[in-house]
């Protein structure tokens, strides 16, 4: 029987490239002539793509976490050819957090789906840095609701790793086959959580196309996640 339920943040409880992107439309008018008056989603796209690469790099351990803030904002520049400073990126990127942070929102089926699993424990896992993974549950009002919040910057293991995965469950004292995690990432997420051997299900907000293995449940709003639960249990009895 299912015990409890964990989550990934971003992009299934924080809509983070909701908040990517009004602060990125924010700052385009400070940075548009240094990118050649390039078009707004032109610069999104850009944006997204170095802030994925180097979140990756940091979370290799090849770069610190400020690190990948100033090489992304560097390698923006770079597309177009303007070589900046590291007091320059740090001024861009200061302007961009402060309007990411202003814009963190929770997804609208967050609160209800929360609220649904009342008698279950939950948790966290999410890759990151600890302080502004654990400031977006703090801003959004959902932090007391996880009895375990782990975070790959506080022990050094990032997803896909199972070792971050059977943290958090050792946390709430229950067996893998007893958990639930909700991401959405398919690999990072729902592939490493069922190589843990919990029961992953990947939260596809986006209606992405894309074959799932049979130990990954596919799911478009975290209101279906109850029925899911349900499912497992009747198979598991």
């Amino acid at each position: 029987m299912v015990q409890a339920v964990v989550f990934d943040v971003d992009g299934t409880l924080v809509d983070h490239l909701g908040a990517e992107r009004a602060a990125l439309e924010s700052i385009y008018r400070s940075v548009r002539q240094v990118i050649h008056d390039a078009p707004l989603r032109e610069f999104i796209e850009v944006w997204h793509g170095e802030a994925e690469r180097h979140m990756q790099l940091y979370l290799a351990g090849e770069l610190t976490f400020m690190e990948q803030r100033l090489r992304r904002v560097q390698s923006v520049f770079g597309r177009w050819g303007r070589v900046i400073s590291e007091e320059e990126a740090m001024e861009t990127f200061n302007k961009y957090l402060a309007e990411y942070e202003r814009n963190w929102r929770l997804y609208d089926d967050v609160l209800p789906c929360l609220h649904s699993l009342q008698g279950y424990s939950l948790g966290i896992v999410s890759n990151g840095e600890s302080r502004q993974q654990r400031q977006k549950l703090d801003c959004t009002g959902i932090a007391a609701f996880f009895a375990s919040i782990v975070i790959s910057g506080d022990i050094g293991i990032a997803k896909p790793a199972p070792e971050i995965f059977e943290r958090c469950i050792t946390e709430l004292g229950f067996s893998p086959n007893e958990v639930v995690y909700v991401g959405d990432c398919l690999e990072t997420d729902c592939a490493g959580a069922a190589q843990a051997g919990l029961h992953g299900v990947w939260l596809n907000r986006r209606g992405i196309d894309d074959n799932t293995g049979p130990s990954i449940t596919v799911i478009a709003s975290l209101g279906e996640l109850p029925g899911v639960i349900r499912n497992i249990d009747s198979t598991q009895v």
